[in-house]
């Protein structure tokens, strides 16, 4: 998960880091390709107080670690490393924080896996900003991941998603499309701010996995077209998209239903028998106990206990009515 340097500073610049509020990072961003200049006017913009004699030459050590790749004992930089600078309150979810350091002195990563962790219910619409560099691509549980963003946004919070949208032949599971967050957005109440590629970053080709499956340069095998691939680079893109969250309500997903055989009818029931229906057998389990009690309940009405009780609260109520007789006297 990477931010491009100018990324933030767009952020920055256009007012869209929440400066007194918080701001929640989809997996830890490295911070990638800035210049000393460009980090100090971020953290001035939004509140940093640290002197100059101080932040200059952490700046400076700043945009020297932001161009580090794979170094074997100094770190890239990360996004974390500015924003904490600023008035900007930072989390972020991640399975393993990925900077050599404990969670007492980051306490802002929290161990979180959007494939399968809900989130909190005092934790919910409680950020401003979400910002989404490159994780969710890696991650199986789409809905999930969505759905804890989802809740995670205040109304009138940013989303702000940067993601493969074509190559990356083997980057991470997913490449993504304008027709989904179009169809995300309509199905929450969304309102897209901006919506625009990146790239082409580099030229791939979709036969990348011949040496994990050599099937894939068989010619023999049905409509592959193996010389037409070579010959059709796939331009590697990214798809940046800021969407604002609108009312609070659960969070919904799309149904593509364009190539469908037949419209949908939304007035269907869903009755198969091959549907998991919990909610369904939970009442069914209660109607069935209910059941059993108004029988036990009519069994006792006929019971020598239940007349005696009868006789019982006929007598009482009778004394009841004799002593208010008494005291009216």
């Amino acid at each position: 998960m990477g931010c491009g340097a100018e990324f933030l500073s767009w952020l920055s610049a256009t007012g869209k880091l929440p400066r007194g509020g918080r701001m929640l990072d989809i997996g830890e961003s490295c911070l990638l390709d800035g210049e000393a200049a460009q980090f100090k006017e971020v953290v001035r913009k939004n509140g940093g107080a640290m002197r100059d004699a101080k932040l200059d030459p952490l700046m400076k050590d700043y945009a020297w670690r932001s161009r580090l790749r794979g170094h074997d004992r100094i770190q890239t930089l990360f996004l974390a490393e500015i924003i904490e600078l600023t008035d900007v309150q930072y989390v972020c979810f991640e399975v393993g924080s990925a900077r050599k350091t404990t969670k007492a002195l980051y306490p802002q990563v929290h161990l979180f896996d959007l494939n399968v962790h809900s989130l909190s219910p005092e934790k919910r619409a409680t950020f401003d900003l979400i910002v989404n560099f490159g994780t969710t691509e890696h991650l199986m549980n789409q809905y999930n991941a969505f759905k804890v963003m989802h809740e995670a946004a205040k109304p009138g919070a940013l989303m702000f998603h940067q993601l493969p949208s074509t190559g990356y032949i083997n980057h991470g599971y997913f490449c993504y499309n304008a027709l989904m967050f179009q169809e995300l957005a309509q199905a929450n109440g969304y309102d897209i701010v901006d919506l625009w590629l990146a790239g082409p970053n580099h030229m791939e080709n979709v036969l990348a996995n011949a040496k994990l499956f050599p099937g894939v340069m068989d010619a023999t095998k049905l409509r592959n077209d193996v010389e037409g691939f070579k010959n059709t680079p796939v331009p590697a893109s990214n798809i940046n998209v800021l969407m604002r969250k609108g009312a609070e309500a659960p969070f919904r997903v799309g149904l593509e239903v364009k190539t469908a055989a037949a419209d949908l009818d939304k007035s269907a029931a869903y009755t198969s028998e091959y549907i998991d229906m919990p909610h369904l057998r939970e009442c069914e389990r209660m109607e069935a106990k209910l059941a059993q009690a108004t029988g036990d309940l009519a069994w006792m009405k006929t019971s020598k206990f239940w007349k005696a009780r009868d006789a019982f609260v006929r007598v009482k109520r009778g004394l009841g009515a004799l002593a208010g007789r008494g005291a009216a006297k």
